[in-house]
Order: structure tokens, then C-alpha cells, then sequence
């Protein structure tokens, strides 16, 4: 089966049956027109020669939207299979999105290889896309997926609760109320606050463009990728600020408090993925930049 670009509307269909993912549609997007703003002209063209024109927004969801791709997510018995012993399988993808550090110490344990599936492997694809990419023996359709995730996996890694605990799903078991709405914690990180914004990925990427020091921008990035995973986990404090419980231990968040606080926080690291996602991308491929 080929590989396609789902249209808008079958997108969200594809988010509502899935588990929540880092950002949603909308905040991958703005990522995405973020770091195509600071592509050099030769990187931009070489992805694209790669990705039939496709821009970056446009790619930076495709690692979400294969989830309801056949090819991708093979059953046997109505059971997704898991390939236990490589996690690089591409039938593993699920697990690609999300890495588990339960403190300051494991992050010495990011790059690990050796770990069970469940506690995710984002940091192992980030890097093994980050040198599929330009390999010079790799067939083009493998770069091309390779560039498709590495767009995904920078702005997954800048999402908190991507950086799990290892205790409840990355928030997907913390059960909340937004206002008339009912979800999980991390629906409301990847999605919720950031579409009470009113904003389209392109005009909300051009807003904190111009509201973002260039010098501040250039500053994030110049940093690598074990720093990104140290922010998460250093943020996911404020992340479980929450208040107190009702009795059926959900959480009620009072939405326009709720986005002053954590806002400014989302709003952070999607700039901060998109300088460094950029900054990747001219790296391998207008070496001359570094």
C-alpha cells in the first residue's frame, strides 16, 4: 500500500480513535511552518525532492496519520503485532513516540537499546533518522520516511508528557475536565489548549515568530538533543500542577486560568522544537551552514 497524505477531515477521525499524540495536528503544524522559516534554500529543496513537494508542516504529521494505514499496523487475530526483539521494525512505530525517564538519573539511559518496547524508544528513531537521512546507501524511499519522522519525533521529544514518568501513560490515564469537555492530560498538552487559541497552524507559527527574540532562538538552537529531553523532564513538574480531584478523581481545569498559566510553556517548546528541527535539517543537509 502506498504511503498517502490524509485529507483534514479524515486526520482528526484518525486522532479521535487513537491514542493522544505529542501536539495533535495542530501544534506538529505550527512546528512545522516555524521550522521551514529557517531553512536555507538548498535544505528545503532537497527535502522536497524527497517528499514530492511536500512541505514541512505537511510532513511533520505523516508519522501520526499512518497509524490508520494497513501497512503499517498489521493485525493477527484482531491484535496489533509487535515485533519484541528489533525495536526498529517498522511495526513497532507505536512505540517511537515517547520515551520513558522517571528522574534526573535515567537520563544517562536515553540512547538505550535495551530496554522493554512499552518504555518507548523516541530518542533511539530520533537519532537513527537524524543519520538515515543523508546515507548515502539508504534507497530514497527510506530517507524520505526517515526526514517524515524526524519532523514528528523533534516536536514529540519538546511535548512533556512525551518525556514520561512511566506511571500513567503519559497522562493519558490522568482523567480531566476542560471546561465542557472530557479528556485525559495529555489531550489537553498535545490539543485542547492550543485549539481554544482560534488560531490556523500558519497564522499561530507566524504570531510567536515575531514574538520570539532571534537571538533567544539562535541560542535554543545550539542545543543538543539530550538538553531537549532534560527540558521535558525538567517541565513535567508544572505539567501535574493540577488542582484538587472531584470525587470520581477527575480533574477539573478551568480553561482560561489553565492557558494563562501553561500557555506560555507550550507555546516555548513548540518554538524552541522548530529552531532546533531547522537547525537539524540544515545540518545534514547544507552542511555548509554549521
Amino acid at each position: 500500500m502506498k504511503h498517502r497524505f490524509l485529507p483534514l477531515i479524515a486526520i482528526f477521525l484518525v486522532i479521535s480513535q487513537q491514542p493522544a499524540m505529542a501536539w495533535g495536528y495542530l501544534g506538529h503544524r505550527i512546528i512545522g511552518y516555524m521550522a521551514e522559516a529557517r531553512l536555507t534554500p538548498k535544505t528545503l529543496t532537497a527535502i522536497q525532492e524527497l517528499t514530492g513537494k511536500k512541505t514541512i508542516a505537511e510532513i511533520s504529521t505523516w508519522a501520526d496519520e499512518i497509524r490508520s494505514e494497513e501497512h503499517w499496523n498489521p493485525r493477527v487475530d484482531g491484535k496489533r503485532v509487535t515485533i519484541h526483539d528489533n525495536w526498529r521494525d517498522y511495526r513497532n512505530h507505536r512505540f517511537w513516540h515517547y520515551v520513558t525517564v522517571r528522574d534526573k538519573a535515567a537520563l544517562a539511559d536515553i540512547n538505550s537499546e535495551s530496554h522493554p518496547l512499552s518504555q518507548g524508544y523516541l530518542v533511539p528513531k530520533m537519532v537513527d533518522s537524524m543519520m538515515m537521512v543523508t546515507h548515502p546507501d539508504a534507497p530514497k524511499k527510506e530517507r524520505a520516511e526517515s526526514v517524515m519522522f524526524l519532523a514528528h519525533l523533534v516536536g514529540d521529544v519538546h511535548q512533556p508528557l512525551h518525556v514520561g514518568n512511566g506511571e500513567d501513560r503519559g497522562g493519558n490515564d490522568v482523567k480531566v475536565t476542560f471546561g465542557e469537555k472530557t479528556g485525559s492530560l495529555h489531550w489537553i498538552w498535545d490539543s485542547a489548549v492550543l485549539e481554544e487559541q482560534g488560531l490556523e497552524a500558519e497564522a499561530y507559527a507566524d504570531k510567536l515568530l515575531k514574538a520570539t527574540d532571534k537571538t533567544q532562538m539562535d541560542q535554543w538552537a545550539a542545543d543538543e538533543y539530550p538538553q531537549w529531553v532534560k527540558e521535558s523532564l525538567d517541565h513535567r513538574d508544572q505539567v501535574y500542577r493540577l488542582p484538587k480531584p472531584g470525587e470520581d478523581g477527575v480533574y477539573p481545569l478551568d480553561p482560561a486560568p489553565y492557558a494563562a498559566e501553561h500557555l506560555p510553556l507550550m507555546e516555548q517548546r513548540m518554538v524552541q522544537a522548530s529552531v532546533r528541527l531547522a537547525k537539524v535539517l540544515n545540518d545534514l543537509f547544507d552542511p555548509a551552514t554549521k
